[in-house]
């Protein structure tokens, strides 16, 4: 079997022999995958039960934003809402319908390159705020250089992946696996499907960050931010499916394991920051039922005095 290219221009690629259903043999376009509904009306509900109370918290973490910390945490939000839309609202249609790479290739590959991209942005994020923390803890100097005063740091994603949806393999969803393969499983036996870059990244972006913060435990630093270690698990398991054949349980578990990747940092701030937490309670609550209760308090304690 003939290795694919791992790099090439993703957009383009259905164009191409091992991406083109016409070269494929026996593969009806028109014909639809098994669906799964209940599967895919709880991803669509897990985006809706998530994604409202994560632009909560990045409306209070954006006034929060003097502080570099919150900048990076910001950007954080906006790409795992992103990657939401992608991985659990889109995805959760794709499992309804049944969809299949030769149904639409073109809406694959930008699902699939978008999809990719999110999370790996999420991912280098999460490694920048884990360095921010590390450098005011440990090296003001740097900290000072790269974070203080500065959004060149802001630009650090940008740069190492805008070009991520062109350039690596996506992975296509398939309504057969349901999730996400590098294989677009066209009837192709003639080329071997992995992508290396792929699961180097998602296996190393973690892998740095899990270190980061290990160091700082050592140094008795006492905040871990359980939502970046998080993605310890979920994207391993994920990228795993390349090479060893995964069991219908195995898929469901590493599906819901990316939601929650993207989905749980809200839930992390809600009950570890106290800033978040106290911004969001002056959000949700009107001003003047604080006032009055504040004032209904003060005056219970003066009769008391009295």
């Amino acid at each position: 079997m003939q290795r694919i290219v791992q790099f090439r221009l993703n957009f383009l690629a259905d164009a191409q022999e091992e991406y083109d259903c016409s070269f494929a043999e026996g593969v009806d376009c028109s014909t639809r995958g098994p669906t799964h509904p209940f599967f895919g009306y709880f991803c669509i509900f897990f985006f809706i039960a998530t994604v409202p109370l994560y632009f909560l918290c990045a409306r209070v973490v954006w006034t929060l934003r003097k502080l570099s910390c919150y900048k990076i945490m910001f950007v954080l939000a906006v790409s795992d809402i992103c990657a939401l839309s992608a991985c659990a609202f889109v995805f959760g249609i794709f499992l309804i319908q049944g969809e299949l790479y030769c149904n639409h290739p073109k809406m694959h590959f930008v699902h699939a390159s978008f999809s990719m991209f999110t999370f790996v942005y999420s991912c280098v994020a999460c490694l920048l705020l884990a360095l921010n923390r590390m450098f005011e803890l440990m090296i003001p100097t740097w900290y000072d250089v790269i974070f203080r005063d500065s959004r060149l740091f802001l630009l650090y994603p940008v740069f190492c992946h805008c070009t991520f949806p062109f350039s690596p393999l996506s992975s296509f969803f398939n309504a057969n696996y349901h999730l996400i393969i590098v294989n677009p499983v066209i009837g192709n036996e003639r080329y071997e499907y992995y992508s290396m870059f792929q699961f180097l990244t998602t296996a190393l972006m973690p892998c740095l960050s899990f270190l980061v913060y290990f160091s700082m435990l050592k140094t008795k630093y006492g905040i871990l931010r359980t939502a970046d270690m998080s993605k310890q698990g979920g994207d391993r398991v994920y990228q795993v499916t390349q090479f060893i054949p995964p069991t219908d349980a195995f898929l469901y578990f590493a599906q819901i394991g990316w939601m929650l990747i993207h989905g749980s940092p809200p839930l992390v701030y809600i009950f570890f920051n106290q800033s978040v937490r106290e911004g969001i309670v002056r959000f949700v609550v009107p001003a003047r039922v604080t006032v009055s209760y504040l004032n209904t308090t003060t005056n219970k304690q003066g009769s008391v005095v009295t």
